[in-house]
């Protein structure tokens, strides 16, 4: 399966991948790279980042990169690459600059609630900026609020809840974009849903939430897609959500 940021790269256009998870993880990692296995194989897919020529890439891994079974420092070979790599997202990046790296983690980031801060919105921003800098081709950029589904898994209310909004600000500063630029398409959805998750009712004095969950994996409810943009009107009804990869190329004339 060729992931789409090859035929991308292959137009001109500029990508990028933001994670709040490690960026070797399967959402992100499958932006980039191929593998039979989705377990015990980050250190071949930060391998195979490094052939990728995709322009941003902000998440948790580091430790894929420059702690590896082989010896091999990956974001020495990075720098070689021209790509300017930062320690900490609130770093200054020079001007200019059209490759970017940052690493928040050395392997999955903490939650947002337990000390990750504003890692999601801020690296949207900085990525944005950079993907949009030089730019006359367009770019294309995969978002994830990967911690979503974890929140899930431990049928956690609250870890759900503080990753939706922490998503939330990476999606306005992903809109408020659109709105300016006027020729930018926001897509926002899921790959599922995890653990049955609803709400089941609300505390009248204090208005917390009464949720419950029917288990602890992922199910097969329907998930919604919503559309912002040029090209919205292409991602109405009901499909498969593989058929995104389409419809996105399509919505750029490619095939």
């Amino acid at each position: 399966l060729t992931p789409i940021t090859v035929i991308l790269n292959q137009e001109n256009r500029k990508t990028g991948i933001i994670a709040t998870s490690s960026v070797t993880h399967a959402t992100p990692a499958a932006f980039y790279g191929n593998q039979i296995n989705r377990y015990n194989v980050d250190e071949d897919l930060a391998k195979q980042f490094m052939v990728s020529n995709i322009h941003v890439l902000m998440g948790g891994g580091e430790d894929y990169f420059n702690k590896r079974r082989d010896g091999q420092n990956l974001i020495d070979s990075l720098k070689n690459k021209n790509y300017t790599v930062i320690d900490s997202i609130i770093d200054h990046i020079p001007e200019n600059t059209e490759k970017l790296i940052n690493f928040c983690a050395p392997k999955e980031p903490v939650a947002q609630n337990m000390g990750r801060g504003d890692f999601l919105s801020l690296a949207t921003e900085k990525g944005i900026s950079v993907l949009n800098t030089n730019n006359t081709d367009g770019f294309f950029l995969m978002i994830e609020g990967s911690q979503i589904d974890w929140g899930g898994h431990d049928n956690n209310s609250n870890y759900i809840i503080s990753e939706t909004l922490d998503f939330d600000k990476a999606i306005q500063i992903a809109v408020d974009f659109a709105k300016l630029d006027n020729n930018t398409l926001v897509l926002i959805t899921a790959d599922h849903e995890t653990g049955g998750y609803g709400i089941t009712g609300r505390n009248k004095k204090s208005g917390e939430l009464k949720t419950a969950f029917l288990n602890d994996d992922h199910t097969a409810t329907l998930v919604p897609l919503f559309a912002f943009g040029p090209g919205a009107n292409q991602f109405t009804g009901t499909y498969d959500n593989t058929e995104l990869y389409q419809k996105i190329l399509e919505c750029l004339n490619l095939k």
